[in-house]
């Protein structure tokens, strides 16, 4: 992985730990790795591409956890924590996009329901296993 990409990654989780993911943008992450925000897309397509990436590595680093209990328990556990510690802020971005999803479902549902519409008066344009569109009456 490039240096760039590394300090890209490095930056995100750290500002994602710090802000959330909501609240971080590109140009948080980029300003903070040093480069131009427009050159955050020779790296990656968006956000949330880069929240992709975190959590892999994250799973990568969680498969690669030797859980057999080794030498004494503090040094077993601060083994197996620090990659948690490490990733914190990936793991909560990853929340809030979780979060996310099932609240868009949520709305789903409720504009699906026969009579009912969206607090806006939208309505849905297209079917649950399409992306969501939704226009005004």
């Amino acid at each position: 992985m490039s240096t760039r990409r590394s300090e890209l990654t490095r930056q995100a989780a750290r500002l994602f730990a710090a802000k959330g993911y909501d609240a971080t943008s590109v140009d948080d992450i980029a300003k903070a790795a040093g480069i131009a925000t427009g050159a955050f897309y020779r790296f990656f397509r968006s956000k949330r591409q880069l929240l992709l990436v975190l959590m892999n590595e994250l799973l990568q680093r969680l498969e690669d956890v030797d859980l057999r209990p080794q030498g004494d328990l503090r040094d077993f556990l601060l083994r197996i924590f620090s990659t948690d510690l490490e990733y914190f802020g990936v793991i909560r971005a990853w929340q809030e996009g979780f979060d996310l999803v099932l609240r868009l479902g949520h709305l789903w549902e409720d504009a699906n329901h026969e009579g009912t519409k969206t607090r806006s008066g939208a309505r849905p344009l297209m079917q649950p296993d399409s992306p969501t569109v939704l226009i005004r009456k």
